[in-house]
């Protein structure tokens, strides 16, 4: 059975009338007569009682109008729901993010000045590894992510923005042997405390640093990390020294990490750091939001 079928009928068994049902329904006489004869074909009883006189519904008619009627309230009211639910989805931007200095730093601000232009809009933030972060975006789990350009420039269906390029540099405690070095090698690394991250915390580029370091240092004493924040608070406390993107730390005006030195590291790799999207993801906040962000960071840099 067809809704417009049980519309139709609904209308008719409370006009009573198939001149004005067929007005009501935008239909011809004979295809409202179609219509109930087709539906009580289908339920194998009559529906009305049709005399020149008059239109009346039969006992079972009754039923099956008192039926429908409430069937029919509820389909419409879960499609209105439906509508509601999707267009909910539609407004709620989904921002994925590993916690980098400049993350907490600028992230706050980028998310306030986005909402006083775009009140309506919900924002919802996810904090995972990258890894996770790039399984959620191609879910579309997440709209955005903030990401390196090595981490997803294999996936054709994921567009890049930068935002900053940027390179390695070693993090240790600000009174370590080591703080008042200009530029930090492979070889200072050696017997050194070296705390790395899990491997699938590292995007490729840090992979094949943290790789490296293992094979020219095999001296080291390794430890491990499964996030940016438990890399700087092992670090914070003492029990080693790790290799690292300059923007994933402290750096310029991005202070998120208290008690560090940052020294360059003598590893040359083309760093670049940006917002990561779904080509097909056909949200315009989406694009709205990686342009304001684009935008903030600009002015930052020339303030």
């Amino acid at each position: 059975m067809q809704i417009e079928h049980l519309r139709t009928f609904v209308d008719l068994a409370e006009t009573l009338n198939f001149r004005q049902t067929s007005e009501n329904m935008n239909l011809t006489q004979p295809a409202v007569t179609q219509i109930i004869k087709s539906l009580e074909v289908q339920l194998s009883v009559e529906l009305f009682i049709r005399t020149k006189q008059r239109v009346r519904l039969t006992q079972a008619g009754v039923i099956f109008y008192n039926d429908t009627k409430l069937l029919l309230k509820k389909f419409y009211s879960s499609v209105e729901r439906v509508k509601e639910v999707a267009q909910q989805a539609n407004q709620t931007l989904t921002i994925g993010f590993s916690g980098t200095a400049f993350e907490m730093n600028i992230l706050p601000k980028i998310i306030s000045k986005f909402k006083k232009k775009q009140p309506d809009i919900h924002i919802h933030l996810e904090n995972f590894n990258h890894n996770i972060l790039k399984k959620d975006l191609i879910s579309k789990s997440c709209d955005i992510i903030f990401q390196t350009l090595d981490s997803v420039e294999t996936l054709s269906n994921v567009q890049f923005t930068p935002l900053m390029s940027g390179e390695f540099v070693c993090v240790l405690p600000e009174k370590h042997s080591l703080s008042t070095q200009a530029m930090i090698s492979f070889n200072d690394l050696a017997n050194q405390n070296i705390i790395l991250f899990n491997s699938y915390q590292c995007p490729p580029k840090q992979a094949d640093v943290q790789r490296l370091i293992k094979e020219k240092c095999p001296e080291g004493i390794f430890c491990y990390a499964d996030s940016i924040l438990l890399s700087h608070t092992m670090i914070q406390s003492g029990l080693g020294i790790s290799v690292m993107p300059n923007f994933i730390t402290n750096f310029s005006n991005y202070q998120h990490y208290t008690d560090l030195s940052i020294i360059p590291f003598d590893y040359k790799a083309d760093l670049v750091y940006g917002i990561a999207s779904l080509k097909n993801n056909d949200k315009t906040m989406i694009h709205s939001f990686i342009s304001s962000t684009c935008a903030f960071i600009e002015n930052e840099a020339l303030n």
